[in-house]
């Protein structure tokens, strides 16, 4: 069965964990895992691992723009799905050709249609490496400082520490409706770009010197914060 997600449903200001994630778009924690090797960030390092809405909107819209474009190292064309997707390491295989390519196939991870590509020896070297699904990109090339080819990379800040704060206040406001936690997320997150730096949860000193702008952002009350 074709997949498509409706990225409509990820609101910019919240962040999600993996369980919101599956829930809201209908995945599974291993697809989650194959967006994180092809280039979605969390917020941090940190468990549980946390996902700002607008990085996880920006990676499927650039993910689905890609399928009529040119792919990155390691995905592959799902005509059903539609999108640019990562194979099944479990079912990939690879038949040599005369020029030196390989015709790799192997099924979608995503809706289990069959998948196809001709890659370079380079590339099946790659694909072979992401076969332990329990090994990020990151994690095979801990030697390697620059950034490798084929991995999506954010336009914009893909998380704060303040990312954490919000994501509790979340959990606080589910009593409210859904509309009022988007405007106040929105406010919180107008307040957080005046402020920057992480801010304190036991302290409210550093309130009195940014007053105006939080006191316009009433929801810090939420926080406990001496405003």
């Amino acid at each position: 069965m074709a997949r498509t997600y409706d990225t409509n449903l990820l609101k910019k200001d919240r962040v999600y964990s993996v369980a919101d994630l599956q829930a809201l778009l209908g995945v599974t924690a291993n697809t989650i895992s194959n967006w994180v090797k092809f280039g979605l960030r969390p917020i941090d390092g940190q468990r549980p691992r946390l996902y700002r809405g607008d990085v996880v909107k920006a990676f499927l819209i650039d993910r689905k723009a890609r399928v009529k474009s040119k792919l990155l190292v390691g995905e592959f064309r799902c005509f059903a799905c539609k999108t640019a997707v990562a194979p099944e390491p479990r079912a990939l295989d690879f038949a040599p050709q005369k020029n030196g390519a390989f015709f790799a196939t192997s099924k979608c991870t995503e809706c289990d249609a069959m998948i196809h590509k001709l890659v370079s020896k380079d590339e099946k070297v790659v694909l072979e490496a992401r076969a332990n699904p329990n090994t990020t990109w990151d994690q095979q090339h801990e030697e390697t400082p620059v950034v490798p080819v084929g991995i999506w990379i954010c336009p914009f800040e893909t998380g704060s520490a303040n990312d954490r704060i919000i994501y509790d206040w979340q959990v606080y406001a589910g009593k409210f409706s859904d509309k009022t936690v988007t405007r106040h997320l929105a406010a919180i997150r107008c307040a957080f770009r005046r402020i920057r730096p992480p801010i304190p949860i036991t302290s409210g000193h550093l309130f009195r010197s940014i007053r105006p702008p939080v006191t316009r952002c009433r929801e810090a009350v939420y926080f406990g914060y001496q405003v």
